[in-house]
């Protein structure tokens, strides 16, 4: 990703759409660590009293709990789930509808999905063109789920060094 990233000039905002390898990365990274790990969804339909989702016969009006960390886990939806590929998403790969859901999806699906890859990409790019990051990590720090607040958390902090290219450039 860094190499990508550090001989892209970005002219404009849809140029980041040039940047295939950390777009990749990116949508690995949500899909092993999304934002939320569950979701409620409400079945509410007018006129209908039970509706059916798979195999099952849901009363309208029952709250459903689903998990984004269980399902981009899920070894029937994807191949060696937990492991880290990038690679899963060349040759534009689309994982089948509601499957993969970083931002949710439907009807309840995050209106800024799109702005926030952008962003994600743009970071990228500030970062990797100016700094080589190397991480300070230790057993400790290993991810774990805060039940709490539905959400992955790293148990300690997370220390990066940033080293400006120019300081590595220099002493080379």
């Amino acid at each position: 990703m860094a190499a990508e990233i550090r001989g892209f000039e970005l002219r404009d905002m849809a140029s980041l759409n040039e940047l295939k390898y950390t777009n990749n990365v990116l949508l690995e990274s949500l899909r092993l660590t999304p934002a939320l790990l569950r979701g409620v969804r409400l079945f509410e339909y007018a006129g209908e009293k039970r509706i059916k989702l798979g195999p099952y016969l849901v009363p309208t009006g029952v709250k459903i709990i689903y998990s984004q960390y269980l399902l981009h886990r899920d070894e029937k939806i994807w191949e060696d789930p937990l492991k880290f590929k990038p690679e899963r998403w060349e040759n534009g790969f689309h994982p089948p509808a509601y499957t993969y859901m970083p931002f949710f999806a439907g009807s309840r699906g995050c209106l800024a999905k799109h702005f926030a890859m952008m962003v994600m990409k743009l970071q990228m790019v500030v970062l990797l063109q100016n700094f080589e990051l190397s991480p300070r990590i230790d057993q400790k720090n290993k991810p774990y789920i805060d039940q709490g607040l539905a959400a992955m958390r790293i148990r300690n902090k997370v220390h990066y060094e940033f080293v400006p290219l120019q300081q590595i450039e220099e002493t080379t």
